[in-house]
């Protein structure tokens, strides 16, 4: 029994001394569209994350998000939302969006001329 509870007592320590040395678990999710990363947490473990998992999910998916991928990581992240800059693709069209809307007003206008 002595041995047993050695064991047990020296299990935790070691449980103890690798979460002192260690970065807490979040749940990280990043979107395609919009193009994200959320971070929740932090998780002193990876099962208390892994529990916590699937009411993040939820939530964010009643924002219909496209491309949606999810992890638990150890890392502490500076910023909980990371909205990353817009694609060429998506300035591309931002910014032909705003000539065409340019073109329009100007094409209603009268002549100067």
């Amino acid at each position: 029994m002595k041995i047993s509870n050695k064991f047990l007592r020296q299990g935790f320590i070691e449980e103890l001394n690798d979460s002192l040395k260690k970065k807490p678990w979040w749940i990280e999710i990043k979107t395609q569209t919009p193009r994200c990363t959320y971070y929740f947490g932090p998780f002193n473990s990876f099962r208390e994350a892994q529990r916590n998992q699937p009411g993040y999910i939820k939530d964010l998916l009643e924002e219909k998000p496209l491309g949606v991928s999810v992890k638990l990581t150890q890392t502490q992240p500076t910023l909980l939302t990371i909205i990353e800059e817009e694609t060429n693709e998506d300035e591309y069209n931002r910014l032909n969006d705003q000539s065409i809307s340019s073109e329009e007003k100007h094409s209603s206008a009268p002549s100067l001329c």
